[in-house]
């Protein structure tokens, strides 16, 4: 018999193309997961997977079998949403990225509980491809991310405008130039969010996109030892100018006058796409598009249009 279970495993992956990234992320050994999909096959004659030598690649019947496990998945947290989760009192679950979580969620939670009292909020601030899941599987209502949404069952909207900055320590070489190029960032030492983090799959795209070659030397899933270690002269990040806004009043940190690039992007809203809003989703998303000054960022624009 296929159980839950079953289709979880098969769901990571069928995301991860990998037996052993699906295992890890699940808490799971490998074996395990093999035997959980290959129960799946036997039981329904079929073939999910085309094996090669390094990666998986999801079979036309496997892409069929994950359609029925997205719906099936996504019923039965609804039904846990609607006989569990209010007997706790909950109305709204909402996940951000490390980024958000660090500098706008709790503005907007504070905002929306102070203008709506009755709503009951939690918050879980993972990277984007936990909360792309989290969606999918209807553990959480609705997200703000900074990282691509690839799944079509996901509405993403943006709503908050942000821009990334390369950084460094004062006393970095790069510090002291008044014009920073491309070829200057050739062989530097970088700090990088962990796999899975928007920000990092920016800053890779930057580099391979401007074929910069560099060194990772620090990899890393918070922002403030980031930060902490850039101060320290490190190395060299991509960071959110919301993060850095006050290192940089404060001169533990200069921004980096990279011309050739205007790093802008805009946080997204997300929910799936056949979610009911209701009206606690509502009165978040109102709230959210306006909490996002950033007077750093503000500055910066003003000088750009001089």
């Amino acid at each position: 018999m296929i159980t839950i279970k079953h289709l979880t495993i098969f769901m990571e992956v069928a995301r991860t193309q990998s037996m052993s990234r699906a295992a890890e992320n699940l808490y799971m050994s490998q074996p395990t997961v093999s035997q959980k999909i290959k129960e799946i096959e036997d039981y329904y004659h079929i073939s999910l997977f085309q094996r090669y030598s390094k990666s998986l690649g999801i079979s036309a019947e496997g892409k069929l079998f994950l359609k029925h496990a997205e719906k099936i998945l996504y019923d039965i947290n609804q039904l846990n949403e609607e006989f569990l989760q209010k007997k706790a009192n909950i109305n709204l679950r909402v996940g951000t990225t490390l980024t958000i979580g660090n500098t706008l969620a709790p503005l907007i939670a504070r905002k929306l509980e102070t203008e709506y009292p009755d709503t009951k909020l939690t918050m879980c601030i993972e990277n984007t491809e936990s909360l792309e899941r989290k969606l999918l599987d209807n553990s959480i209502d609705i997200a703000i991310v900074e990282g691509e949404i690839h799944n079509d069952l996901i509405v993403r909207q943006g709503i908050i405008p942000d821009r990334m900055v390369f950084v460094c320590s004062p006393g970095h070489p790069l510090a002291r130039k008044r014009n920073v190029t491309l070829q200057d960032l050739c062989y530097q030492n970088f700090i990088f969010r962990e796999k899975g983090s928007g920000t990092r799959a920016n800053l890779e795209y930057f580099l391979s996109h401007n074929r910069i070659p560099y060194v990772i030397k620090w990899e890393c899933s918070s922002w403030e030892t980031i930060k902490q270690a850039v101060i320290a002269n490190q190395g060299i990040t991509l960071i959110s100018i919301r993060l850095v806004e006050q290192d940089v009043y404060d001169k533990n940190l200069v921004i980096l006058p990279i011309q050739e690039n205007t790093l802008n992007r805009n946080f997204t809203l997300c929910y799936r796409q056949n979610k009911e809003l209701t009206l606690d989703m509502e009165h978040f998303i109102h709230i959210a598009k306006s909490v996002h000054r950033c007077p750093l960022l503000i500055e910066l624009e003003k000088k750009e249009h001089k």
